[in-house]
C-alpha cells in the first residue's frame, strides 16, 4: 500500500494544545553561516591561508563588470543627441529611447552596425565600382543600405525595383554622402560599441 503525505500521522492532541509562544512549535535549525561582504574579494590579507571571500558573480550570481558597462552605456547614451539615436536605433532596430537603446546596444550581435560598414565600403569604393559592390551584396544587406541612406536623410523615395537601377541608386548616394551624415553615422557606430 503506497502512503501519501495525507496518511502521515497527525497528533490532534499537538494541535490543540496552548502554545503561549508559535515559536516553540517551530524546529529549531543552527543559523547559516554568513560570510562578511560576501561581495569582496579579499585581497589585502597578507595571510595565503585565510580563505578568499566570494565574489559578487558567485554570491549574486550577476556580473558586476556588465553591470557597470551597462550603466555607463545607459550614462553615455542619456548625452547623446536625437539624431546620433534615432541613428542608431535603426540600425540595432530599436526604439529611440536611450534605455532601450542601452539594452539593444548590450545584447546586440557583433555585426549589427553591418549596413553602416557596407555604406561606408560602398563610398570608399571606387566610383566605377561602387554600382558593383552594391550589386554584389545580397538583396537584403542592399535594401539595409536604402533604408540607412533615408534614415541619415541622403535619399528620397522608394528603392527601384530592378536590381541595376537600384545598386546604382544606392551607389550614387553614398558616394554623395555629406560629411554631416557620414560624422553621424560614425558617432552612432562609436555609440553602438559595448566598451
Amino acid at each position: 500500500m503506497t502512503t501519501s503525505t495525507a496518511d502521515v500521522a497527525y497528533d490532534a492532541d499537538a494541535d490543540s494544545a496552548d502554545v503561549d509562544n508559535i515559536d516553540d512549535l517551530l524546529p529549531n535549525y543552527p543559523p547559516e553561516p554568513t560570510v562578511p561582504n560576501a561581495d569582496l574579494e579579499d585581497t589585502d590579507s597578507g595571510d595565503e591561508a585565510a580563505p578568499v571571500a566570494r565574489t559578487a558573480k558567485a554570491a549574486t550570481g550577476i556580473d558586476r563588470a556588465l553591470v557597470r558597462r551597462t550603466a555607463a552605456k545607459a550614462s553615455e547614451l542619456l548625452t547623446a543627441g536625437d539624431s546620433k539615436l534615432k541613428v542608431l536605433a535603426h540600425l540595432l532596430g530599436a526604439n529611440a529611447d536611450p534605455i532601450d537603446l542601452t539594452v539593444a546596444v548590450i545584447t546586440a550581435p557583433r555585426n549589427s552596425t553591418r549596413a553602416a560598414s557596407d555604406l561606408f565600403e560602398v563610398a570608399d569604393a571606387d566610383p566605377m565600382e561602387a554600382g558593383l559592390v552594391v550589386a554584389t551584396l545580397p538583396k537584403e544587406r542592399s535594401k539595409a543600405l536604402w533604408a540607412l541612406l533615408l534614415a541619415l536623410n541622403e535619399v528620397k523615395g522608394v528603392l527601384p525595383v530592378n536590381d541595376i537601377k537600384a545598386a546604382l541608386a544606392i551607389a550614387k548616394a553614398a558616394k554623395k554622402l555629406s560629411p554631416a551624415a557620414v560624422e553621424l553615422l560614425q558617432a552612432a557606430v562609436a555609440l553602438g560599441k559595448r566598451s
